[in-house]
């Protein structure tokens, strides 16, 4: 059998179309029969039914196939539902409503199909009549979601059946419209989003930009997210920002594990020590970002609360620097000692603006504080290098804007700033050593010096700054000036003269691959509206739109607690906001992701032998992704029961190689999700709802293959 495409298998009546020879015909609403293949969102039907009752028939007719003797409703499930509501609250004019019988969509007789190929299809072409007899259908974001997300079961289940052409995306692509970009936001979405914001997301609440951002957070904190909606009654992009923020001080929590960890990037011990509650307090304001610390400067007591009890509310801290613990309505110093002290965050905002309100704030010290020698810290000497050197802030800032999360921004950085492994600055008040990504870096204030890694540069720079301030805009680019750094500076032997200075290559780092700046080069996606208006990057797009948001929500705040700002301004602000996350999802559908490769397809193994070889013969899956920075290399398999197999693989050491010895890679192999097995002792394997360090022995996924394949 030839392979073809979906549109090759159907027939030239394969979208339900209305011809001249379809008639009206009219039936009792309470009669017809709901499709079970009907995913379309039947809720909060109020106004269409007002508009049904107002207006006294229905603009559209209700599109039916008759199946087993019975009309099922293939389009029309929400005016179904008003008709018979009317009909209950005795309004006769609806006892009978017009419908329309769907053409129906046949297979094409060119196709070589045996009859049970057809048959083993002929559900999910039952599922792709009612998706397209909905085209016409206004749908908001949730609904398009499941769409794509049902047209994706339906493709899938056709490639296996019968074996079309295409990739799952291409398919999607030429069935929907939904570019691979969009349709990862649904992915991501469906996976993460917690129900409680799912449901706002389906009634249409909150946006597609902000249910995209939430089902990045961990669960705790986007179940604040749901508080803060109920409460104001609005969740927007800054608010999802500052949950992340908090996601990322917590990331440094213990007993936290990531792939990094697992590879043996151990974190430091923590450290318990009492310090005291006056000194913590100076400290913990100098950790703050500079858009809290210009509430607290500016004597703002009910955003700087608000913003300090998001950020904190369940971040830790027993560094031997800070010692505190957050919850969500206090704070507690040195907790479990003897020198255990709650404020609430009202009480801490209050306490900071006390002393902090003026232009020059007066440092406060214990009278038990040594005078004389104070201990470099991870958080003071990245402050140093950053007033030191502000071109190497911005650099930092703007990767850190463009970057998903810490681990992806600190790598992004030791490449930008050191990418031959060795970039130095000697000679000076603050001087620094910038090292591979392993080594990491050091940092070295007057006498003292302090060494870390990236990630925790990254973390340090972020509780201080904030990665979306103005301050930290793209300039117009100007001709090439020296830096400030001094004249006495050491770098690697394999640098050149012409790749001395390195300081700020900021306008190379917002410059995406594939991002177009002229109007003559404008992608197909962008609108004709927008043909005059060049494409912009990620960078810019969500600076303008975290600073215009946060705008409108300063505005619906002071609004709400003292009415009276004009109307017309309100509006305006929220047009600008609206057009910024239109642009925003269009620059999105712009970029052009690579297709994810398809996995070969699971072999019959009929006995161990041939198991253990498929597990052994793993790169044959393909390449998932390269961690280079520490020489691993990770596989993936995929499995219909919803487990995942991970092979981790080490490039082999050179220094273990002698004359009768060659080095190999070696691997380790971890399973991850899918059904618990019955037992896990001689007939079963062990199980890990989640990756971890802990790998699964040879003998193990042995017993999970044969199982699966029963």
């Amino acid at each position: 059998m030839g392979r073809f495409s979906v549109r090759d298998m159907l027939g030239k009546q394969s979208i339900p179309e209305r011809r001249e020879e379809q008639t009206i015909v009219y039936r009792d609403p309470r009669e017809l029969v709901p499709t079970k293949e009907n995913f379309y969102n039947t809720r909060n039907i109020d106004k269409l039914k007002a508009s049904i009752k107002i207006t006294g028939y229905l603009m559209q007719p209700i599109l039916i196939e008759n199946i087993d003797g019975k009309d099922q409703v293939l389009a029309g499930h929400r005016r179904r539902l008003c008709c018979i509501e009317l009909v209950n609250e005795g309004d006769t004019r609806f006892e009978k409503v017009p419908c329309m019988y769907a053409a129906e969509i046949k297979i094409s007789e060119d196709e070589d199909l045996s009859p049970e190929q057809k048959e083993a299809i002929t559900p999910f072409m039952r599922q792709f009549k009612v998706i397209q007899a909905n085209n016409y259908r206004d749908k908001n974001d949730w609904e398009r979601m499941q769409e794509a997300l049902e047209m994706e079961k339906i493709v899938k289940n056709l490639k296996e059946k019968v074996g079309i052409t295409g990739t799952v995306r291409e398919n999607l692509k030429e069935l929907l419209g939904v570019s691979n970009a969009q349709f990862g936001r649904y992915k991501n979405i469906s996976n993460h989003l917690s129900e409680e914001l799912m449901e706002e997301f389906q009634d249409g609440e909150i946006n597609i930009s902000v249910a995209d951002a939430a089902a990045s957070l961990e669960p705790e904190l986007q179940k604040l997210a749901y508080e803060m909606y109920m409460k104001n009654k609005i969740l927007t992009l800054p608010d999802i920002q500052l949950l992340k923020d908090q996601q990322a001080l917590n990331a440094d929590i213990p007993g936290q594990m990531t792939i990094e960890q697992a590879t043996r990037q151990q974190k430091p011990t923590e450290d318990e020590t009492p310090i005291p509650v006056e000194l913590q307090i100076e400290r913990f304001f100098d950790s703050l970002k500079k858009n809290t610390t210009a509430r607290i400067r500016n004597g703002d007591k009910l955003m700087g609360t608000k913003m300090i009890s998001m950020l904190y509310c369940y971040v830790k801290h027993r560094n031997g620097y800070l010692n505190y613990q957050g919850h969500p309505d206090r704070i507690t110093f040195n907790p479990d000692s003897p020198e255990e002290k709650e404020m609430t965050w009202q009480e801490l905002t209050e306490e900071l603006i006390r002393r902090y309100s003026t232009k020059k704030p007066v440092k406060m010290t214990t009278i038990d504080a040594p005078e004389a020698v104070i201990t470099l810290t991870e958080s003071a000497a990245v402050k140093a290098f950053c007033e030191a050197y502000p071109k190497k802030l911005k650099t930092i800032m703007r990767i850190c804007r463009q970057c998903k999360n810490n681990g992806e921004a600190a790598k992004a950085v030791q490449k930008e700033i050191a990418p031959y492994g060795l970039h130095a600055v000697s000679g000076s008040e603050v001087e620094y050593t910038f090292m591979g990504f392993t080594a990491g870096l050091e940092i070295k204030v007057k006498n003292e010096k302090v060494s870390m890694k990236y990630g925790r540069l990254i973390v340090e720079a972020k509780n201080l700054y904030d990665p979306f301030s103005p301050e930290f805009d793209m300039e117009p680019k100007k001709p090439e000036a020296k830096d400030e750094i001094p004249e006495k500076s050491c770098q690697s032997a394999a640098e050149t003269p012409d790749e001395k200075q390195q300081e700020d290559h900021s306008g190379d780092l917002t410059e995406m691959g594939g991002h177009l700046r002229n109007t003559d080069k404008i992608p197909d996606v962008w609108p004709e509206d927008l043909k005059d208006i060049p494409v912009p990057t990620d960078v810019e797009i969500i600076g303008y739109l975290y600073d215009e948001e946060r705008r409108l929500k300063e505005f619906l705040e002071t609004e709400k607690e003292d009415p009276g700002l004009p109307h017309m301004a309100i509006l305006k602000q929220q047009l600008i906001v609206g057009g910024l996350r239109i642009i925003k999802n269009l620059v999105e559908d712009c970029k052009e992701e690579p297709e994810e490769s398809e996995q070969p397809p699971l072999p019959i193994m009929k006995n161990n032998d041939q198991r253990k070889e498929w597990l052994r013969n793993y790169k044959s899956w393909g390449l998932w992704y390269e961690d280079k920075n520490v020489g691993i290399k990770y596989y993936k398999y995929d499995f219909a029961n919803g487990a995942r197999l991970i092979v981790e693989e080490f490039a082999p050491d050179p220094s273990e190689k002698s004359q009768w010895y060659t080095p190999g890679e070696h691997h380790y192999m971890h399973l991850v999700g899918g059904p618990k097995p019955e037992c896990q002792n001689d007939k079963g394997w062990s199980y890990h709802s989640r990756y971890n360090k802990y790998q699964n022995s040879e003998t193990e996924l042995v017993k999970f293959l044969k199982e699966i394949q029963k």
